[in-house]
């Protein structure tokens, strides 16, 4: 107990200095993290102001504050598009003025991705863990202030709680499924996969923990917004419609099989990560390739074509590096350093170019395959499959 308590102020000191710190030299008197801005916004409307989160005044300030002017409709109308549940976690971060929080934001996710990703990958080498800040997507992430990053971080916790206990999670665990579904484009096919293995390994205390933490999220900010879920609803819809960076991957299915195109991607992604999910629960396939498969499908299908949501890669990739850290598997690492930021510097021209994100799409989406054909090919061992 003594440890523990130790440990928690050694870290809670560690981040205060590390907040001053990012303050005084980056985030003073400044708004950076465009991202962060429009969910810290809505938390301090919610829980500080009083007002709706989703109303036109709110999203006016939005505006001021990124552009300086109301957005032109050629803009990005960085509305405040998230659950209002995504904002419970949040609501100390709402009564900071916004610079402070944005350091304060910063620093915690610094320390969470690094003590992370030693805790949930124990073989790999120490010098990786601060690589991570030089990929590319993490880096973006943590510049705007993504949302991705809760979820990037929620799913290693859960990988490693998972791993380390072999399966017998407890309702703690099923909780954690819940709050990756703060962003659902990004996390509902990670929360299904959860679930999935939970009714597999017969964790009903997860389950449970889950049914719960999914009640409390949605009725605890009906005390502030009664109306919330429809509120979120006609604000999905609004930013579908302005959506100014539309995902090309999209455009391309649609020119080539027609206006139902991406249906039928959709279609045919699912029914693949379906059946790959039903292998595994057999035993057929190894867990990685799931895990592959479930970020691959997730930046696939995401409504735009940029990197925020291609951190979801390193979960696979450093689990499968993890189970035998080889020479040619830290190289591949080492490969996804490097190419995006190739692509950045070949393709620039004033803003981050599409080809950053489709080259990621594409050379993970081959290693994917590949993990799928290698299934195929050689049944996994009893631990693979775990």
């Amino acid at each position: 107990m003594r440890r523990w308590l130790l440990s928690g102020i050694l870290l809670g000191a560690l981040w205060l200095a590390l907040t001053w710190g990012l303050h005084r030299a980056l985030s003073r008197g400044a708004i950076l993290g465009a991202d962060f801005w429009t969910v810290w916004l809505g938390a301090r409307a919610t829980f500080v102001e009083g007002l709706d989160p989703y109303g036109p005044q709110v999203t006016q300030r939005s505006q001021q504050g990124i552009y300086g002017r109301p957005a032109r409709p050629d803009e990005d109308q960085v509305r405040f598009a998230y659950p209002l549940s995504a904002v419970v976690p949040l609501a100390a971060w709402a009564w900071l003025p916004y610079d402070w929080a944005y350091a304060a934001w910063l620093a915690f996710h610094l320390m969470a991705l690094l003590g992370l990703a030693r805790w949930a990958f124990p073989r790999l080498p120490a010098w990786m863990a601060p690589t991570l800040l030089l990929f590319f997507p993490v880096l973006r992430d943590l510049w705007l202030g993504q949302y991705s990053l809760w979820i990037t971080e929620g799913t290693w916790l859960l990988w490693g709680w998972w791993q380390r206990r072999r399966g017998r999670v407890g309702a703690g665990w099923g909780a954690g499924l819940a709050l990756l579904l703060g962003k659902p484009q990004e996390g509902l096919l990670w929360a299904l996969l959860g679930v999935w293995a939970a009714v597999r390994y017969r964790a009903q205390r997860a389950l449970w923990g889950l049914l719960v933490a999914l009640v409390l999220l949605v009725a605890l900010p009906m005390l502030w917004q009664p109306t919330w879920p429809a509120a979120w609803v006609r604000q999905t819809y609004r930013y579908w419609q302005d959506n100014t960076m539309p995902n090309l991957v999209t455009r391309w299915a649609e020119r080539a099989l027609g206006a139902g195109g991406f249906a039928l991607l959709v279609g045919l992604a699912l029914v693949l990560w379906g059946w790959i999910g039903w292998r595994w629960g057999r035993g057929r396939s190894r867990c990685v390739t799931w895990l592959a498969l479930t970020a691959w499908i997730t930046t696939l299908l995401h409504p735009q074509t940029n990197t925020t949501a291609q951190v979801a890669y390193v979960l696979p990739l450093w689990a499968w590096i993890n189970a035998r850290p080889t020479r040619p598997r830290l190289g591949l690492w080492l490969a996804a350093l490097i190419l995006p930021w190739a692509l950045f510097l070949a393709f620039f021209q004033g803003s981050e170019p599409p080809q950053v994100s489709l080259g990621l799409l594409s050379a993970f989406g081959l290693w994917t395959l590949g993990l799928v054909g290698y299934d195929l090919y050689a049944p996994p061992a009893p631990e693979e499959a775990r």
